[in-house]
């Protein structure tokens, strides 16, 4: 007969000495409350990074509007009075006492060289 390879092999359990009391280490899958507040300020820092990275990007953004124009004409006569009448407009008179006024700062000054047109 032939002779199994395995056949002399005997299995030795070795037993591990127990620590008295848990290292910081060895407590298990649970992470330490340290590592759990530093992974929020790491976080934090790239949220706040991000966030000035993105308003540099956009403080130098140039804001066009080109208003939508559509050409009518009229071709009746209108007239308004004070008192509503069958087919016409009313108005009232609205006085407005004061005055209002505010400056604003040049931020920018250019030379063209095109005349006005």
């Amino acid at each position: 007969m032939s002779k199994k390879i395995f056949q002399d092999m005997v299995r030795v359990k070795r037993e591990l000495p127990q620590p008295s009391s848990p290292s910081p280490e060895r407590r298990g899958n649970k992470p330490r409350a340290g590592s759990r507040y530093s992974l929020w300020l790491v976080a934090l820092a790239a949220i706040a990074f991000l966030f000035f990275a993105l308003s540099f990007l956009f403080a130098k953004a140039q804001i066009i509007i080109n208003p939508r124009t559509k050409d009518f004409t009229l071709n009746q006569n209108f007239s308004a009075a004070k008192d509503l009448g069958p087919n016409g407009l009313i108005f009232d008179s609205v006085i407005l006492a004061g005055e209002v006024s505010e400056e604003i700062p040049a931020g920018e000054e250019k030379d063209y060289l095109e005349p006005a047109q």
